[in-house]
This record gives structure tokens, C-alpha cells and sequence, in this order.
């Protein structure tokens, strides 16, 4: 699951991103990360995307 919805504190969007653990380490949230970013600054013409994550998760 991957979607750009609006951030909690404010009128940026966020990216956002679930894979089950089959998929981790393989590169696929990177790829999608990076065209999702693309996409949000030059079709959307934002200025900022916000994305987060938990400590635990090293690798994000």
C-alpha cells in the first residue's frame, strides 16, 4: 500500500507506505518512493512532501 494523503499537522501531503515483510529489503520502497516524489513536485507542483517513520524501523 502506498498513497500521498494529507499530513496530520498541516497543508502538506505525506507519503506513506506499507509492504508485508516478504517484500522488505528488496528495494520496492524505495523505487516507489522516489515516484511518488517525482510525481507530488512537477505534475502536483508541491513544494514539500512530508514523510515519516518509527525509530524502530532502521531501514526506512
Amino acid at each position: 500500500m502506498v498513497s500521498l494523503d494529507p499530513h496530520h499537522e498541516g497543508s502538506y501531503l505525506e507519503i506513506s507506505y506499507q509492504l508485508l515483510p516478504i517484500w522488505w529489503g528488496k528495494g520496492y520502497a524505495t523505487e516507489v518512493v522516489k515516484l511518488i516524489i517525482h510525481y507530488a513536485l512537477n505534475e502536483l507542483n508541491l513544494t514539500k512532501v512530508v514523510a515519516e517513520t518509527q525509530s524502530a524501523i532502521v531501514g526506512s
